[in-house]
């Protein structure tokens, strides 16, 4: 018998959100179907109904992550009524924390143990997912003085350098579980000192979340 459409929304959207919780507190493979429909309370059947397996739900608990981490992103550039050094800063403090989050989601969920070649796809997908937003944020605060652009760079290659670079100084996708707290740390100070002597602006804003 063919399997019913699959439906948003309702006990679906649960079900992720049961199993992103699960995932994080258990990781990937000490969390079982039956604990996310506990979680729920629902049936093995309704399971079945929305995914046809524990890997396709986890597909959507990372969809689900990463629009987390872009809507955030989102809310900031959006809010053009604080200022940009406020703006940067409330920027900078999200990033922060979202890549404390995904780096802690690496080692629990199970995330690190996909194959590079994965992971890289995944990590360009969430670059991807944040230029639009982050480009927003940096002509506003260029159009105020705020951040310095370098003659003959627009503010796309800007936003592009800015974001490549950082996450690539940050690496964390060459890695099969998260990065200890230390070394997080002196990456992204190292990282900070380079992005705001690009964008001509304080390096505190960075490290006053380190």
């Amino acid at each position: 018998m063919a399997r019913k459409p699959i439906l948003s929304g309702g006990k679906k959207d649960e079900i992720i959100a049961a199993a992103l919780k699960l995932f994080m507190e258990n990781g990937y493979d000490d969390t079982s179907i039956r604990m996310i429909l506990g979680e729920v309370g629902g049936e093995i059947g309704m399971f079945y109904h929305y995914f046809k397996s524990k890997d396709e739900v986890f597909e959507a608990v990372v969809n689900l992550f990463l629009k987390r981490y872009e809507d955030g992103f989102g809310r900031i550039a959006d809010d053009t009524q604080i200022g940009p050094a406020a703006q940067l800063s409330a920027l900078l403090g999200w990033f922060r924390s979202a890549m404390e989050e995904y780096n802690a989601f690496m080692g629990k969920s199970g995330l690190g143990q996909i194959g590079f070649p994965q992971r890289e796809a995944l990590h360009s997908r969430t670059i991807d997912s944040l230029v639009a937003h982050v480009e927003k944020l940096l002509m506003n605060a260029i159009a105020s003085d705020f951040v310095h652009k370098p003659e003959g760079v627009t503010e796309h290659e800007l936003t592009q350098f800015v974001l490549h670079g950082f996450a690539g100084v940050m690496d964390l996708i060459n890695t099969d579980g998260p990065i200890q707290e230390e070394e997080f740390k002196r990456r992204y100070s190292c990282a900070s000192v380079l992005a705001s002597s690009m964008l001509g602006i304080p390096a505190e804003l960075f490290l006053a979340k380190a």
